[in-house]
C-alpha cells in the first residue's frame, strides 16, 4: 500500500549509483484525471503522455546498458496498477540478479507525506495507493508504518547477500 517500487540490481552495495529521472522531464506530458472514491475523496490519476512513456522506456533501456557495463544500479520507480510497468522491468531484468522490494505504508501517512511536502498534487497519493501493488510480486517488503528506516535498511541488507 505505498507509492515506491524500488529494484536493487546486482551486488557490492558501497558501489550503487542511484539512477533518477527528474519530475519537471514527466511534468511535460503528464495529465491528471480526477475521480472520487466511495467516500468522496478526491483521487488524481497520472495519466502519461506519449513522451513520458518514451522517457520511461529510455530509463529501462539505460539501466540494461549501465549493467551491461558492470554498475550497480538502484531503480526507484511507482509502477502503478496490474499493467505497469512492472512486468516490463521483470522482462527486461530476467537475466540480471534482482532484487525488488515492495514499500508499503497506510494512506494516511502518505496522504501526510503528500501534503507535507507541498509540491504533489492532492489526491495522487490515495490514488497510487489503491492500485500500486496490485499483482506485483516482491523478494522483500516494508512497511514505513512499522519499521524505522534503520530497520528497513537492514531487511533489504539482508536480502542482497553483500
Amino acid at each position: 500500500m505505498l507509492l515506491y517500487h524500488s529494484v536493487k540490481i546486482r551486488k557490492n552495495f558501497p558501489a550503487v549509483m542511484q539512477l533518477s529521472v527528474l519530475f519537471l522531464v514527466f511534468a511535460i506530458t503528464i495529465l491528471w484525471k480526477s475521480a472520487y472514491d466511495c467516500d468522496g475523496t478526491l483521487l488524481q490519476h497520472i495519466q502519461l503522455g506519449t513522451y513520458a512513456r518514451r522517457i520511461s522506456q529510455l530509463l529501462k533501456n539505460m539501466v540494461v546498458t549501465m549493467l551491461d557495463n558492470g554498475f550497480n544500479v538502484i531503480v526507484d520507480e511507482v509502477c502503478v496498477g496490474e499493467n505497469s510497468d512492472m512486468a516490463d522491468w521483470k522482462s527486461m531484468l530476467a537475466s540480471y540478479r534482482v532484487l525488488y522490494v515492495g514499500i508499503n505504508t497506510s494512506v494516511a501517512t502518505l496522504e501526510q507525506r503528500e501534503k507535507a511536502r507541498g509540491d504533489r498534487i492532492l489526491g495522487s497519493a490515495r490514488a497510487q495507493w489503491q492500485d500500486v501493488h496490485k499483482g506485483a510480486k516482491y523478494d522483500v517488503g516494508i512497511n514505513t508504518d512499522e519499521l524505522c528506516l534503520a530497520d528497513c535498511v537492514g531487511r533489504i541488507i539482508d536480502k542482497l547477500d553483500v
